[in-house]
Parts: structure tokens; C-alpha cells; sequence
């Protein structure tokens, strides 16, 4: 190790930069053992190119796995979407690592869901994390009528006083198609030769489902803001939730 006193003595500035030293746990039965849950900082580490962190065929297989859900809606989780839903043709003049580039070339992924336990107003990704993602050529954007809704609280209406984000929730609003229902949402997931991202509100995964060890979906709790604008959290929700809304299904889980 070096001291800091010795850096300061040989250069005008010190940066001291840190990463998240361990990965965030959903607290679900399961999560560290089923096959294909995987850590954010694992999708990020791999697609950066380090060298201990290729995903092996059970953890991402292009050519099987075509739903990938990611909890959380920050610029994190806009990264990682984007990866997957990019044109793989895209990646040729970048300096993406060559194994990625030839996983995603193969890649069958057309669906990614972004899931946030709260609302439209308290999204973490900034508008040009969003705007970008949802540029993408041939990408088909979502988001569920009834999740906008509940998340425009009288607090939430009062943030989008606030300019930043005002002008995100007037872009996703204007931008992104709406589901309107359980049913037309099971429509939405029927078209496999469309590529779409889809924004999901007041979500919150409260267990892991499986087929041989494999992840295979989610129950996602409905739940609802409480609370001053800029202070609202996320509790539980006591009303009735359509199945097709709750019961998630994905081939890849992303925490």
C-alpha cells in the first residue's frame, strides 16, 4: 500500500475513486444459488472486458435467452439494457472486448425490463441515459398505463415542478407507447421479432421462481408511494394486482 501523505508529496491533486466493493442483495430466497440471477457489477465487468468475469453459457446464453430483467432503473441499469438491445452491428467500431462482441452478435434477446419500486417522477436515470436507450434503432419502447398512473401522486405531480425532472417525465410520457392492460401487455410479450424496452413502476420483486435451478420469472409486488415530494417512498400495496402484471417471467434476472 502507499500512503496518502507520499501521493501528496508528488502530485498536485489525489483522486480517491470507489466502486461498490460488494454486490446488492434483493434479500429472496434463492437469489445466490438460482442459475441466471446475476449482479449488475457482474454484466458491467464483463462487458468492459475484465478478464475473470466472462459469463458462462448457464449465466447468459445469446442464443437461448431472450427476456432479460434488470431491478432498478438508474443509468446503471440503462448501460446494461442498452448493451443488450444495441444492433450488434453497432459494436464493430467500438472497442468492446471481442468474446462480448461475438456473444451479442448471436445474442436472441428482444425484451428488456427495467423494474423500480417507485414511480415515473423518482426515475434515478438521467433524461440523456433515457433519451439515448430509447434512440436505439428498431426499439420498441413501453410503459404500463396503470404504473404511470398510480406514480403521479399530488407529491410526484409537485416534483415535476423541479426542471430536471419535469423535462425527464415529460419525455417519457411523450416518448414511450402505453400498455394499457394485463391483456394487452401479454399481446406486447407475443411479438418476438420486435426489440422493446419496457419501463415498469411501482414493482418491487418479493420472490424467485425456477425451472431446474434456472430462473425462470419473478413475483413482483405492486406497491405504492407515501410521503412529501422528494420523500415519497415505496410501501407495499393492499390493492388486487392483475396476474399478468405480477407474475414476471424472464430468462436472465439483473440485481
Amino acid at each position: 500500500s502507499v500512503p496518502i501523505n507520499d501521493l501528496r508529496s508528488h502530485y498536485s491533486a489525489v483522486i480517491l475513486a470507489y466502486g461498490a466493493a460488494s454486490d446488492r442483495e434483493l434479500g429472496l430466497d434463492g437469489e445466490n444459488t438460482i442459475q441466471g440471477v446475476l449482479p449488475s457489477r457482474r454484466i458491467v465487468e464483463y462487458y468492459n472486458g475484465s478478464l475473470d468475469m466472462d459469463l458462462t453459457p448457464i449465466e447468459f446464453n445469446p442464443e437461448e435467452h431472450e427476456h432479460i430483467g434488470i431491478v432498478g432503473n438508474g443509468n446503471i441499469a440503462c448501460d446494461i439494457a442498452r448493451m443488450f438491445l444495441k444492433d450488434p452491428s453497432l459494436f464493430k467500431s467500438s472497442d468492446t472486448p471481442a468474446n462480448v462482441m461475438s456473444a451479442l452478435q448471436r445474442s436472441k434477446v428482444n425484451t428488456v425490463q427495467m423494474i423500480g419500486r417507485r414511480g415515473i417522477t423518482q426515475a434515478a436515470f438521467s433524461t440523456k441515459e433515457i433519451r439515448e436507450l430509447a434512440s436505439l434503432d428498431n426499439l420498441k419502447t413501453y410503459m404500463v398505463l396503470p404504473e404511470v398512473q398510480d406514480s403521479m401522486t399530488e407529491a410526484s405531480r409537485t416534483e415535476t415542478l423541479d426542471r430536471a425532472i419535469g423535462r425527464r417525465t415529460k419525455f417519457l410520457t411523450d416518448s414511450f407507447d402505453l400498455i394499457e392492460h394485463g391483456e394487452h401487455y401479454e399481446d406486447v410479450m407475443s411479438r418476438k421479432n420486435e426489440k422493446k424496452l419496457i419501463l415498469r413502476w411501482l414493482r418491487s420483486p418479493t420472490a424467485l421462481h425456477s425451472e431446474g435451478n434456472r430462473i425462470s420469472g419473478a413475483t413482483l409486488q405492486k406497491m405504492s408511494l407515501e410521503g412529501d415530494a422528494k420523500l415519497q417512498r415505496a410501501v407495499p400495496s393492499t390493492e388486487a394486482d392483475e396476474d399478468t402484471l405480477r407474475d414476471y417471467k424472464c430468462d436472465v434476472l439483473v440485481k
